[in-house]
């Protein structure tokens, strides 16, 4: 009978006491790992797997928001961003960079748990993370929000008032972003042409992709999911 093993954790934080506390919170259920700098950090994911990462933004003198790409590129695991104050810019630059998900500190434990429960790809009991977690590794699908209520097992009404709540978009809203980050990657690091990501990444008009990306490049479409997203017909959750 194969060996269950618990996901990975990496800790990554300049404050000693914040990392115990995160550490303590965490190790009921994972395996966790500890650094206080970029290059402990980059020295862990060479020795062993990771299955997800918790980063502050601030690593003593170091830009923790500079390392992320670096992070995703060697291991491909989802990064969990702690921030401070509300900072939006830092949430954005965050998101821009590839977290799968920001927290204001100081942090709740139940949500907490919750997102790195979501990032590691665990069963997470709050349904709107759910919802969330599941838009993201279903992103491709034809998707419809009866499909999404029913995983949360709430009304319609209810889920969409509840999702914008929680991330201040709709789950429509949120499936776009999704399927637009999705585009700019591949587009980015493949050089396929729109026609080859559109199928790709759940659009089926090429040329409603091209117009997005061209939202994006004039700085017209929101860096971070918010309600001044639009519902689109190329995300049709009705």
């Amino acid at each position: 009978m194969p060996v269950q093993t618990r996901p990975h954790i990496l800790i990554i934080d300049d404050d000693s006491s914040l990392r115990e506390a995160l550490a303590t919170a965490l190790r009921a259920s994972y395996t966790v790992s500890l650094a206080a700098t970029g290059v402990e950090a980059l020295a862990w994911v060479e020795q062993r797997e990771i299955d997800g990462v918790i980063l502050d933004v601030r690593l003593g003198d170091e830009d923790g928001l500079a390392l992320l790409p670096s992070l995703r590129r060697r291991t491909g695991v989802r990064v969990l961003v702690l921030t401070g104050h509300g900072d939006k810019a830092t949430v954005r630059r965050a998101f821009l960079a590839g977290a799968h998900d920001c927290l204001d500190k100081p942090l709740a434990l139940p949500t907490l748990l919750q997102v790195v429960a979501a990032m590691v790809g665990q069963p997470v009991a709050d349904p709107v993370l759910r919802v969330k977690a599941f838009i993201e590794e279903h992103f491709t699908e034809a998707l419809t929000l009866a499909d999404l209520a029913d995983l949360a097992g709430m009304s319609e009404r209810q889920l969409q008032r509840r999702f914008a709540d929680r991330f201040g978009c709709s789950p429509s809203q949120y499936l776009a972003w999704v399927r637009v980050q999705a585009a700019q990657r591949l587009r980015r690091e493949n050089g396929l042409s729109l026609r080859a990501i559109a199928p790709m990444v759940g659009f089926s008009d090429p040329s409603y992709l091209a117009r997005v990306l061209r939202k994006v490049r004039r700085g017209e479409w929101p860096t971070e999911p918010s309600r001044k997203l639009p519902d689109t017909p190329e995300s049709p959750l009705s």
